[in-house]
């Protein structure tokens, strides 16, 4: 059996397994969390029920922003009264207030702040509105949207393990894949599937770039490809930051890009992307998409332009506790310590990744780190009179990971004339297994944390199980969800600190150790910018 079997087949194993542990984890958020208490969900229903019924966009409401369309979908999606918006921004009160949904199936018009957004995602998760218009129907929704982020991240992890030289790579993908990215994953809202594409559309792209540029099979460039049309189709923005993410894989390798763009299998997928990526820039253009809700932090009228840039980035630190995880209406931030670790694990892998590799690639990192505070702060400037200072992290998620996950995929990539005897101390089973560790017990903190906040409030006890006035029960026992919640995070843990230690493909350490190459792989190899590694 050849070696590129082999490793599809391992490709494909990886990705199942990766796949089935995040949907599982997916799915008990969606359980622990009642029906419209994650940020826009009751508008995102209604959104989803109307697509799928053949409305795009909607009508624009008159007398209402420009952002608000109406739609006509079945009456229990139209009614929000009783869903847990009964609790937003008030994270000591428990969901006890959420009736679930309560109507007919009679169609009415119903009004939505994101009935501008594209369809591709709610044309999926809004297929079980057409058999149900009751709690079954969200929560079959939140399944979907699940699944949906949960084959996004798993590829990640897989092209990650598979094919990436860099065993840092993996522990790059499970780090941005934080708490927040699980949350809005697992319920229905497109940032999930926004955001786990596009950790995989990087992913993906790095190791083509990096370390399959001459040889880079259909598989991985099908993968490229597959998360890259999703990821330009999830939200307004996307676009946007599918260019930033390509214009970075230039800057990496452009030799490499150059070997790439004559394959016809890469000339093929590319004009697929950019195919897809005309398509939607052409929605977002003529649905005015990019018109948003003006429920932002409102500006003085005369404010200076310079007052404006200080206001917004007088948001970064709320962004950086968002980023980790901030759960329900943005009213239940994760507990200091699972912070503070998360970033603590993050600025370690960014720290390795600018000390261990060349020139080109630290500079690549930096302007990525820097494009992550000027870019948001320009939009959010950009529309600060008309709507006021909107911008959450989830908005920007996409550009943030950029700069985590190419430190992931340069560290170690210094040239060194002399031969590497032991691999470096982060790759080893020390530092993996406090990395499957942090991971594994910051993810499950967590979850009891948000599912407390649900059950009993944040201002009465600590025991999520406690019988309180006004608690929420959610659909199956709460130490029951815990348990399997918690079982969960520690089998992830153990894949990803399992999936870190899994040595690198042989031709890659071959090709760099050894100096087996032919002799025009050599020539092509002295042509490359430092750290591309060709297969």
């Amino acid at each position: 059996m050849s070696e590129g079997t082999v490793r599809h087949r391992r490709l494909i194993g990886t990705w199942a397994v990766s796949t089935g542990i995040l949907f599982a984890l997916c799915a008990m958020w969606s359980l622990a969390t009642p029906i419209g208490a994650a940020p826009d969900e009751s508008v995102q229903i209604i959104k989803a029920a109307s697509v799928v019924r053949g409305e795009l966009v909607g009508r624009h409401a008159p007398g209402q922003p420009e952002a608000v369309t109406e739609v006509n979908v079945p009456q229990s999606f139209a009614d929000d009264t009783n869903v847990a918006t009964c609790i937003a921004f008030r994270p000591k009160t428990p969901a006890g207030c959420d009736k679930g949904l309560r109507g007919s199936a009679r169609p009415t018009q119903a009004t939505t702040y994101v009935g501008r957004y594209p369809p591709l995602y709610y044309a999926v998760v809004g297929l079980p509105t057409l058999l149900w218009h009751s709690d079954v129907a969200v929560y079959f929704m939140r399944l979907l949207s699940g699944l949906m982020s949960a084959l996004m991240l798993g590829l990640a992890l897989a092209v990650a393990s598979v094919w990436a030289r860099s065993r840092l790579l993996v522990a790059a993908v499970a780090l941005v894949a934080t708490p927040l990215a699980v949350f809005l994953g697992s319920v229905v809202n497109p940032s999930g599937l926004e955001i786990a594409s596009a950790i995989c559309t990087w992913t993906a792209g790095l190791v083509l770039v990096l370390d399959r540029a001459q040889r880079p099979g259909r598989p991985l460039v099908v993968a490229t490809v597959g998360a890259a049309i999703v990821f330009v189709l999830s939200r307004p923005l996307s676009p946007l930051w599918l260019g930033i993410s390509a214009l970075a894989m230039e800057a990496l390798a452009p030799v490499s890009v150059l070997l790439l763009v004559r394959q016809r299998a890469v000339q093929a997928g590319a004009t697929v992307v950019v195919v897809a990526t005309l398509g939607a820039v052409a929605f977002v253009l003529g649905a005015h998409s990019l018109a948003i809700y003006p429920s932002g932090l409102k500006v003085p009228p005369r404010i200076s332009e310079l007052g404006l840039i200080r206001t917004a980035l007088d948001k970064s630190n709320m962004l950086v506790h968002q980023f980790v995880g901030v759960f329900g209406w943005l009213d239940t931030p994760s507990p200091t310590v699972v912070t503070v670790t998360w970033l603590l694990l993050l600025g370690l892998l960014i720290v390795i990744g600018l000390t261990t590799t060349g020139r080109r690639h630290r500079a690549v990192v930096s302007a990525l780190l820097v494009l992550s505070v000027v870019v948001p702060t320009a939009l959010m400037v950009s529309h600060a009179h008309k709507d006021g200072i909107v911008w959450q992290a989830r908005d920007g998620f996409p550009l943030y990971v950029g700069s985590i996950l190419v430190s992931g995929a340069v560290a170690g990539r210094r040239r060194s004339s002399a031969p590497v005897e032991a691999p470096p101390w982060w790759t080893r089973g020390p530092s993996m297994a406090v990395l499957g560790v942090g991971v594994a017990l910051c993810q499950g903190v967590d979850f009891v944390w948000a599912l407390r906040r649900y059950t009993v409030g944040l201002g009465s006890t600590l025991d999520p199980f406690a019988k309180v006035r006004g608690g929420w029960t959610p659909p199956i026992p709460a130490q029951l969800l815990v348990a399997l919640a918690l079982l969960t995070c520690a089998v992830y843990g153990w894949w990803v600190a399992r999936l870190s230690l899994t040595p690198p493909p042989a031709s890659l350490v071959a090709g760099e150790a050894d100096g087996s190459q032919s002799a025009p792989d050599r020539v092509t190899r002295r042509s490359q910018p430092e750290g591309v590694h060709v297969a």
